[in-house]
This record gives C-alpha cells, structure tokens and sequence, in this order.
C-alpha cells in the first residue's frame, strides 16, 4: 500500500509540473545538444552522402552543419518533456536525424510544423518538399518548393531540389530552367557543381 501511495504523490507532483530533477535531467540533454552543434561547426563534417545511393548528386535536406550525430530517442524525450513547448531548433534536429535515418514520413511531419511556425523559411520548404517527394507526395512536393523559390529566387538549394525532383518525374523541361537557375546563382561551390552534373545527364 505504502508503495501505491508513493506512486500516486509521484503523479500528482508530475501533473503539477517538472521537479528539480526532471529540470535536471532536461539541462544535461539540452547541454549534450549544444555541444553536438558546437563540435560540429569548429570540427566539420564529412562528405555528404546521395541520400538517393547512386551516382547522381541528389540534393539534401541538411546543409552541411546539420549533419550532427545526435541520438534521436534524446531529442524525442526532450521535446516530450514538455509536448506544449516544442523548441523550433529541436524540433529541426529531430526532422534532418529522421532524415538521415531514412524515416522520411516522420521527418516530413517535423518539416510540416517546422513550415507552420516559420512560413518565409525557404531552407524548411526545401526540407519538406524534398521529403515529400521521398514519400511519394511529388505533387505536393512540387507545390511546397515552387512556393520555396517563389519566397527566394536566390536561394540555390531550392532550384537544386526543384530541378532533381522534376527530373526524377520526367519533367525535363522544368528540370533544366531550375539546375540552370541553381547552376548561374554560383557555379563554383558544391551545389552548382551538383546542378551541372544533374544538367549533363539530361
């Protein structure tokens, strides 16, 4: 009995609102976080993957930096922690871990929320349209980056995602307009390089 009444105090004091030790165990979390990004800004990171595994430069939804080696149960109790606050910068970790596991459905539901509280970010409609497209959503998927480059017509990577996903539905035309847009806006970094290889396959 004594231990009923134990767990009965424990879940009224949780229904209240987080003790010391839950506040605790969120900093340490929080803190592991930061120093996830922190690391990775001053180390770098390596070469990005096709997330397509072939040969053609597929975009990604993650610029360089955000390809961080964060466990994703930790991200997933913390936005738990408190399911009425969810962080935007958490929330966008969790979407680009999903993405780079492969779980494209849940990333893109991150990405959606992520769109909603933030609707001028071009980088969130490439991520999401990008994704939608891997769940075979293409339409949407065409819909949310025409928004995307219509916000930014200078914003490179969306051009480069447009050009793959309407090439990979066999829109060659459309394809073309959008890698050479991406290919003008700086031919030399690592996403115009993309856009002429995408281009001469054509």
């Amino acid at each position: 009995m004594s231990h009923s009444t134990t767990n009965t105090g424990n879940a009224a004091t949780l229904a209240k609102g987080p003790t010391w030790l839950q506040t605790l165990a969120l900093l340490l979390v929080f803190g592991l976080i930061v120093f996830a990004v922190t690391r990775q800004v001053y180390v770098g990171d390596s070469q990005i993957v096709s997330t397509t595994g072939s040969d053609t430069a597929a975009p990604s939804a993650m610029p360089r930096g955000d390809q961080l080696e964060v466990n994703t149960a930790m991200l997933e109790s913390l936005l738990s922690f408190d399911s009425r606050k969810k962080d935007p910068a958490t929330l966008l970790l969790l979407a680009n871990k999903y993405f780079a596991n492969k779980q494209y459905a849940e990333a893109a539901d991150l990405y959606r929320q992520l769109s909603v509280l933030d609707p001028g970010n071009v980088d969130i409609k490439n991520n999401l349209g990008l994704t939608l497209h891997y769940i075979n959503q293409s339409e949407q998927a065409l819909a949310v980056l025409m928004q995307g480059s219509a916000l930014n017509p200078d914003n490179q990577r969306i051009w480069l995602t447009l050009g793959y996903v309407n090439m990979e539905l066999g829109n060659l035309d459309e394809a073309k307009l959008s890698l050479e847009t991406a290919a003008q806006i700086d031919p030399d970094n690592d996403v115009g390089r993309s856009a002429s290889k995408m281009l001469s396959e054509l």
